[in-house]
């Protein structure tokens, strides 16, 4: 796995999170969970959430401290609960540089720890 060296320094996303709205201000839903290396989970503290609004994108961006060969990406969807699990990404595009490394839909989350590792995007 690739190791980050400030994992909050290294990851943003546009919007960040929904403290983004007015009423929210403390949740632990951060994208900077997005690397701190807990997976299948189910715990806020280790989730990330950001509002939606139709026909506008949620970014992600990663920087990596140097040139880094990946040789697979896996996406953990929204997982909190089984109807929570619906508040996950459904299509998604991932760049590199600016070279399209995927683009297509991801699967939804379980909703349980026990499932989550089959439901993950290869």
């Amino acid at each position: 796995p690739v190791q980050f060296t400030s994992a909050a320094a290294q990851i943003s996303a546009e919007p960040a999170d929904i403290n983004v709205l007015p009423e929210y201000s403390r949740d632990p839903r951060v994208v900077s969970n997005l690397l701190d290396g807990t997976l299948a989970t189910c715990d806020d503290q280790h989730l990330w959430l950001a509002p939606y609004t139709a026909g506008q994108r949620n970014v992600v961006f990663v920087d990596f401290d140097e040139p880094t060969t990946l040789s697979m990406v896996r996406i953990w969807n929204y997982n909190k609960s089984r109807i929570h699990s619906f508040r996950g990404a459904r299509h998604v595009e991932i760049r590199m540089d600016q070279t399209v490394a995927f683009r297509g839909e991801i699967n939804k989350a379980p909703g349980n720890v026990a499932d989550a590792e089959s439901a993950a995007k290869v």
